[in-house]
């Protein structure tokens, strides 16, 4: 009886995967997975943008560098949310830092937007952490950048967390030169990264995503268990054929009402609705979902050595709070919470962005003001 049922289950696995692999019937029309947004498209030509790129793991990220009025200056780099790029709505808050004395580098992830990397329109949080630091070394090469401050929104929440804490801990292993008995060739190689980075003065983390499991247990209730289960089969559906060489699978990223996406939940569609501009490309690789997470945003908390803006929706349904709350225990007093009466997209929006932004103006400020001479 043992000897079937252990013949039996790894046989049912086995059509279980050829069937979520091979056969049809998950794909879905060019019309789920296109947009016509209406949000304002960038200029075509801005005397003081310029067009950048630099190579991380041999494939080029592309942005945009908005220089302000100043000649030496602080750069504020910007990684947009889930599936975003640079010309979802980031121009303008480019353009209201630069009124504010600031330079901006806006890029897109590598996979997404101009930038390289295949599959196409795949989001992992490994490589866009990398393409950060990629961010960092190029503004490290810039003159005119004199330090720098993180803006994450969203699924990008926690990025500045993990890299003005890789900083920290850099700084304080580099200190053990000082201490007998170190081996400092070691602390040397560890060090020399972060080290490189300019300064970075203080992180904004906007309507953030700041814990991974509560992420995926709010998921689960906000579109149930069954939804949440064919997502992941759509997820193992797309690993699966990348591991065996085969085109990738996509799924909507965003859908109005209840039809299916990787996004789902209130407001989602309308959101990024406002946010593109024109046609938007409304795929995302499925394996997206079960791609390995960034580091814990709470353990990273804990090396952060600047301050750190949090700004959260009163009525955001897409993000989880949880994770906020262990965060800013652990930040302590570097720690400044903001809340704004709105949903996840109105924080990127008129009339709250102008608010939004003036709170962070006066941040940043303020962390410049603190820095001793």
């Amino acid at each position: 009886m043992f000897t079937y049922i252990a013949l039996a289950i790894p046989a049912l696995i086995l059509i279980y995967l050829v069937v979520v692999v091979f056969f049809p019937g998950f794909e879905f029309s060019e019309e789920e997975m296109s947009l016509q947004g209406r949000g304002k498209p960038p200029a075509q030509n801005l005397d003081f943008r310029e067009d950048v790129q630099y190579q991380v793991e041999g494939e080029t990220v592309r942005g945009w560098f908005y220089r302000s009025s100043n000649e030496t200056a602080p750069c504020v780099i910007m990684a947009t949310g889930l599936g975003g790029t640079r010309r979802m709505g980031l121009e303008g808050m480019a353009l209201e830092y630069r009124r504010q004395g600031f330079h901006c580098l806006t890029i897109d992830f590598r996979n997404l937007g101009q930038s390289d990397g295949r599959p196409r329109n795949l989001v992992s949080p490994l490589r866009q952490l990398a393409d950060l630091r990629g961010a960092l070394r190029w503004a490290n090469d810039r003159p005119e950048v004199s330090s720098i401050f993180i803006w994450g929104a969203s699924a990008a929440g926690s990025y500045g967390l993990i890299l003005a804490a890789e900083q920290g801990a850099r700084k304080e292993a580099s200190e053990k030169f000082l201490k007998p008995r170190v081996n400092r060739e070691q602390v040397a190689s560890e060090s020399a990264e972060a080290l490189a980075w300019p300064q970075i003065h203080g992180v904004i983390c906007q309507v953030p995503s700041l814990d991974t499991v509560a992420e995926f247990r709010a998921m689960v209730h906000r579109i149930g268990f069954f939804r949440f289960l064919r997502l992941f089969m759509h997820a193992q559906r797309d690993r699966a054929r990348g591991r065996l060489g085969l085109s990738p699978h996509y799924i909507p990223m965003v859908a109005p009402g209840k039809d299916f996406a990787f996004l789902q939940g209130p407001s989602a569609n309308e959101g990024y609705t406002s946010l593109a501009s024109g046609d938007f490309e409304n795929r995302i690789c499925a394996r997206s979902l079960i791609m390995p997470p960034a580091p814990s945003a709470m353990r990273a908390a804990t090396d952060v050595k600047c301050p750190v803006l949090i700004q959260l929706a009163s009525r955001d349904a897409l993000i989880s709070s949880d994770g906020h709350l262990a965060v800013v225990r652990a930040l302590d007093d570097l720690c400044e919470v903001k809340s704004y009466d709105g949903g996840h997209f109105d924080l990127y929006l008129p009339p709250l962005v102008q608010k939004v932004q003036a709170d962070q103006g006066e941040f940043m400020r303020k962390c410049l003001a603190s820095e001793p001479n």
